[in-house]
């Protein structure tokens, strides 16, 4: 049987890899590594976009959603797996939401 979990974190843990088209893309994830790992000598918590990005579309594959979804229906039920996985994966104590990302919530009155 495969670990579908375990195969979504090493996408995780692997070296933070960005994807983007330009300076107006978004950069910065709004969620991170819980426990800090080396890469190139350096601590980091950081994920990068593509790995992300892998993780995402290897969850939708594995349960059959073809890439891009082919309807609404799928399209919102690979949303739904993709926030499920992050919700459990917080919980789990292995994800969190970035300490930035979490300030940019609060309003100051």
């Amino acid at each position: 049987m495969i670990d579908i979990k375990g195969i979504f974190k090493e996408y995780l843990l692997e070296k933070p890899l960005d994807v983007y088209r330009d300076d107006s893309d978004l950069k910065v994830s709004n969620v991170e590594l819980v426990d800090e790992r080396v890469i190139d000598d350096e601590p980091t918590r950081e994920i990068g976009s593509a790995n992300l990005f892998i993780a995402s579309a290897f969850l939708s594959t594995i349960n059959g959603i073809e890439l891009p979804a082919e309807s609404e229906e799928e399209l919102k039920r690979s949303q739904k797996l993709w926030s499920d996985m992050m919700d459990e994966l917080k919980t789990e104590g292995f994800l969190r939401d970035t300490p930035s990302s979490l300030r940019e919530r609060f309003t100051v009155v």
